[in-house]
């Protein structure tokens, strides 16, 4: 969005963290940190992570999600390792502009039941955003690509007509 906001008619963020124009891209995770419920303690349960490299600016973060901390992904998915994508975060460490990336529509997808990134948090980057088109899939997990495909077709066609 940053780089062609003229080739990008809609962003539709569903299930993800949605950076701002007002802070660096890195400080929607880092709220996320401060905001988890209980301030995190216990929320990912058998959630593995590491950090690869001693940087924080160049080390890469993962996590492997276990069975008992995420059932939506380990329902459908073969369990993984998978990044945060805090490296390039912290690359990104100028904010996003309006007049590029603030210049494209957005529209934010809550999914009331999305266990990854719980709903108050979904509901803050949207308030902190300043997000005006918001649509929800009720019964949605993180996964709504899975859990309700036919539900979340039918919402991405909504918001292409509008």
């Amino acid at each position: 969005m940053e780089m062609f906001p003229h080739k990008i008619e809609i962003a539709v963020f569903v299930t993800a963290f949605m950076p701002d124009t007002q802070h660096p891209p890195s400080f929607i995770l880092e709220q996320f940190g401060v905001r988890m419920p209980e301030g995190g303690k216990d929320y990912w349960l058998d959630t593995e992570s590491k950090c690869i490299g001693d940087d924080p600016k160049e080390a890469l973060t993962t996590m492997l999600f276990g069975h008992n901390s995420y059932p939506s992904f380990t329902t459908y998915l073969q369990p993984r390792t998978s990044s945060l994508f805090l490296h390039d975060l912290w690359k990104q460490e100028k904010k996003f502009s309006k007049e590029k990336y603030g210049s494209v529509r957005c529209v934010y997808v809550v999914c009331e039941e999305d266990r990854g990134i719980p709903q108050d948090f979904q509901r803050w980057m949207i308030e902190n955003y300043g997000l005006k088109e918001v649509k929800e899939l009720k019964g949605s997990d993180h996964m709504p690509m899975l859990s309700i495909p036919k539900q979340l077709s039918d919402c991405l066609l909504e918001i292409t007509h509008q």
